[in-house]
């Protein structure tokens, strides 16, 4: 019942953006990286992939494809699992696509608390990339373009699934945090065996 409510929605309506009174401030959401300390250099990687190598033991196929093509490699990957998620998905992609914009330079997005992320006990540290900012009454979704140019081409691929995906969460199944978004975009960037299947795309399939 809930998965068919889900996909009419998604036909008629890409993702509606969530109301907010913040007056132009930072409301919530956005994806977020990690920094880590290797071989005497900082690396900067997606939370989501980082927590799927780290907490799940999955091997991340990192590769230099441009991230379109990589963010629809992912998508191809869906629609092998369900079709109908795989079009609310690129539903909820055009929309990310069209209400992104970088940050200046010097602007710092403040730590979004979110679910149970953690990197404690690592050599890592997380920062925050993205966020939704109220806009002249529109979402905006603000990124750190300086942090989002040292990832890797797949982690920048794997932020923007996440938004996607999260913001599909948000809208259909009221999700307050991004943990099974950031589970889900941590098998979707790993190998073919990774163990994704069509129930665990949604919530309630974890």
């Amino acid at each position: 019942m809930m998965k068919n409510l889900f996909f009419a929605l998604a036909m008629l309506f890409p993702a509606v953006a969530l109301a907010t009174e913040d007056g132009g401030g930072l409301v919530g959401n956005g994806g977020r990286g990690v920094i880590c300390r290797e071989n005497g250099e900082n690396r900067h990687y997606s939370l989501d992939l980082w927590e799927s190598e780290n907490w799940y033991d999955t091997h991340v196929v990192r590769n230099h494809d441009s991230v379109d093509g990589q963010i629809q490699a992912a998508a191809l990957r869906l629609e092998g699992l369900d079709a109908n998620y795989a079009t609310a998905f690129r539903l909820a992609m055009l929309e990310v696509e069209a209400h992104r914009d970088p940050l200046l330079s010097r602007t710092r997005l403040r730590p979004i608390p979110d679910g149970t992320a953690s990197v404690e006990g690592s050599n890592c540290s997380e920062y925050q990339v993205a966020g939704y900012f109220d806009q002249f009454d529109q979402e905006r979704l603000r990124y750190h373009e300086g942090f989002f140019n040292r990832m890797p081409r797949t982690d920048q691929a794997a932020l923007w699934t996440h938004e996607a995906i999260y913001k599909m969460e948000r809208d259909y199944f009221d999700a307050t945090d991004s943990d099974h978004t950031r589970f889900v975009v941590g098998l979707l960037f790993s190998n073919p065996d990774a163990r994704l299947t069509a129930d665990e795309l949604y919530r309630d399939g974890l």
